[in-house]
C-alpha cells in the first residue's frame, strides 16, 4: 500500500514538472517572434527629423570637399585678371619702347596696342616718362599723348598737372641750359619742340573735354587744377593755350 502511495506521488510531480516546462518553451518561442519583428521606419516628420539629427557622414564630407574646390576656383579666378593686366600691361610697355627706339610717330601699334592702357600699364609709362631724359621732348610727348587718352582715375589727371609744373626746357641739347641757337631762335616750331610735353598735355584736355560735353564734378575740379596751373606757365605758349581752355569750362 505504501508502495503504490508511492508510486502515484512521483507521477503526479514528474506531470508538474512536464506542465512548468511546457509553459517555459512555449513563452520563450513567443519572445524570440517579438524581438525579431520589423522596426518600422519613421515618417512624415519624425522622418525628416531622423534625418537631420543623424545626417549621412558621407554627404557632409562630400558637401564640404565641394566647397573647398569651389572656394580653390573663385581664388583662381580673381588671380587671373590680375596676372592677365600685368602680362599685357609688360607687352604695351615693350611694345611702347619699340616705338621710341624706331622714332617712328607713324607707328600703327599707336592706335592699334597701344589705344587702351589698363592701370597697371600706365604705371610703368608713368615710370618710363620720369626716367627719360629731358631732352628727349618727343619721346615723353608721346608719352603724355598716350597717357592722355585714358584719363579715367585721379592719377591720370595728376600725372599731367605734373607735366605742366615742370621747368620749362631751355634748349634741345641741354633742358637746363639755353644755348646760343634757342636764344636767337623765336620761331613758334621750335618753341613747340621745347614745350612739346606740355603742349600734349593742353591737347588731351581739350580732347577729353570734346569728348565729355557734361563732366562730373571731380573731373571737372581736376581739369580745373590742370588749366589753372598751366595759365600761370612762364612759357607764353602754354600759359594762353590754358587761359582759352579756361574759358570752354
Amino acid at each position: 500500500m505504501s508502495k503504490s502511495h508511492n508510486s502515484h506521488k512521483w507521477i503526479a510531480l514528474l506531470g508538474a514538472v512536464l506542465i512548468s516546462l511546457g509553459f517555459f518553451l512555449r513563452s520563450s518561442k513567443n519572445l524570440a517572434q517579438t524581438e525579431s519583428l520589423p522596426v518600422a521606419a519613421p515618417s512624415g516628420d519624425l522622418a525628416s527629423a531622423s534625418q537631420v539629427a543623424n545626417p549621412n557622414p558621407l554627404q557632409l564630407n562630400q558637401s564640404a570637399n565641394h566647397k573647398e574646390e569651389v572656394s580653390a576656383v573663385l581664388a583662381a579666378e580673381k588671380i587671373k585678371p590680375a596676372e592677365s593686366n600685368l602680362e599685357n600691361a609688360n607687352e604695351q610697355f615693350r611694345v611702347l619702347t619699340e616705338i621710341l627706339a624706331s622714332r617712328n610717330d607713324n607707328d600703327p601699334r599707336l592706335d592699334s596696342e597701344l589705344r587702351v592702357l589698363n592701370p597697371e600699364a600706365k604705371k610703368l609709362f608713368r615710370s618710363l616718362y620720369r626716367e627719360l631724359p629731358l631732352e628727349r621732348r618727343n619721346d615723353r610727348g608721346t608719352i603724355v599723348f598716350l597717357l592722355g587718352r585714358n584719363l579715367n582715375e585721379k592719377s591720370d589727371f595728376e600725372f599731367l598737372k605734373s607735366v605742366l609744373h615742370e621747368e620749362p626746357c631751355l634748349s634741345l641739347s641741354n633742358c637746363r641750359q639755353a644755348d646760343a641757337q634757342s636764344q636767337g631762335d623765336g620761331d613758334s616750331q621750335s618753341e613747340v619742340a621745347l614745350h612739346y610735353p606740355q603742349a600734349v598735355v593742353l591737347e588731351s584736355v581739350e580732347r577729353y573735354l570734346s569728348s565729355h560735353p557734361s563732366i562730373d564734378s571731380d573731373s571737372k575740379k581736376e581739369i580745373l587744377g590742370i588749366l589753372n596751373g598751366g595759365s600761370h606757365s612762364t612759357t607764353p605758349l602754354i600759359s594762353q593755350a590754358s587761359k582759352n581752355l579756361l574759358k570752354k569750362l
